[in-house]
């Protein structure tokens, strides 16, 4: 996996990821859900961006409670506020950044809004949560 994130990241990711899920039946891994669309007042829509941003959801990362984002997360969340008639994205990161793989679509979707949008660092914003 190619990674744009702070090493000290990335070494705290592939240390979960290496350990892979456990064979017992009775612990079945957490399903990823991504945190939901804020709507503020002022038609002001929150995104929340947290923790190592992957293209797809993570078996292993949820087992073990990681946080973290996925690119779909970001697109579909940047459309529906969009959809919602929001006047303005606040993209609240707090990331030490995230895969090569699936960044595209992201700032895609990013750059396309129509939307104001606006990244604002609530911890950290580096590498690819700072390029989307």
């Amino acid at each position: 996996m190619k990674w744009l994130m702070l090493q000290a990241e990335i070494d705290r990711v592939e240390s979960f990821l290496a350990m892979g899920l456990p064979t017992t039946a009775d612990q079945a891994p957490i399903k990823h859900e991504a945190s939901a669309l804020e709507m503020r007042p002022g038609g002001i829509a929150t995104i929340g961006i947290k923790g190592p941003i992957l293209p797809g959801p993570s078996a292993v990362l949820d087992f073990f409670g990681v946080e973290y984002t996925t690119y779909p997360d970001i697109t579909s969340q940047v459309n529906e506020a969009i959809g919602r008639r929001a006047n303005r994205i606040d993209l609240l990161v707090n990331s030490g950044g995230g895969t090569v793989e699936g960044i595209g679509g992201a700032m895609d979707a990013i750059a396309a809004s129509p939307v104001k949008t606006r990244a604002i660092a609530s911890g950290k914003m580096a590498s690819a949560a700072y390029t989307s």
